[in-house]
């Protein structure tokens, strides 16, 4: 794992992301449970090394190492986490907009120094990014947020009584069997090529290759189970 210093980089990137297995069996986007399992599995290392390829220090919320009852919860208990071990500055990444890329990532650090929150809203009304600094988060109305529902923009910003956040471009992001086929349609590249695969359109480029080791995976703090930190 590389080290890294809060009081050097004062940002850092909460991947909150079920693994695979998990994450096919709370989201059916194909009914044969092998391709769906394999679909997750390759979203979640798609976003991964996109994150990866950011440079900033990086901690993965997952099933194993999350506390709270429901999402609320363990959301705003993993970026209390993150705080907690001295960072400023907190990027809330999932695993289900495949366009998300660098740019998206550096834009919303860059512009964390002069907004509280940045905002990276799709399409179904959800966020596909939260971009959130120490001072403006409070754990109570984060907690009591309608996660899941298709107004959750709106409604974090009523919450928090403040209207400084920034809104970066809306993407789609992939919750069911239609939006998996929307963006097979317009899109190309080794993603699309892996996906296509699990759903049996003939292939054009070869097979997406993203090497994730598990191993890379370490608790901080195991006793408390907090995000863990990727190299």
């Amino acid at each position: 794992m590389n080290s890294f210093d809060p009081l050097i980089q004062d940002t850092a990137i909460l991947f909150f992301s079920l693994c695979s297995q998990d994450q096919a069996a709370q989201k059916q986007l194909l009914s044969d449970w092998k391709r769906n399992v394999d679909t997750a599995s390759i979203l979640i290392r798609n976003t991964e090394n996109t994150i990866k390829r950011t440079g900033l220090p990086i901690f993965h919320s997952h099933k194993a190492n999350q506390n709270g009852r429901d999402f609320g919860e363990k959301l705003s208990n993993a970026i209390q986490e993150v705080f907690e071990f001295g960072f400023q500055k907190v990027i809330v990444i999932g695993n289900d907009t495949p366009k998300l890329n660098t740019r998206h990532i550096h834009k919303t650090k860059d512009l964390l120094e002069q907004h509280r929150f940045v905002l990276g809203p799709t399409h179904s009304g959800g966020l596909y990014i939260i971009g959130i600094r120490k001072d403006a988060f409070k754990a109570k109305p984060f907690i009591s947020l309608p996660w899941g529902n298709s107004d959750l923009a709106n409604n974090l910003m009523a919450s928090f009584h403040f209207n400084d956040a920034y809104w970066l471009k809306t993407l789609s992001e992939i919750n069911n069997t239609f939006q998996l086929r929307q963006f097979l349609k317009c899109s190309k590249g080794r993603l699309k090529n892996a996906l296509s695969r699990c759903i049996d359109i003939e292939p054009t480029l070869p097979l997406l290759n993203i090497e994730i080791t598990t191993d890379l995976l370490r608790y901080f703090r195991p006793h408390r189970a907090p995000p863990t930190a990727l190299a």
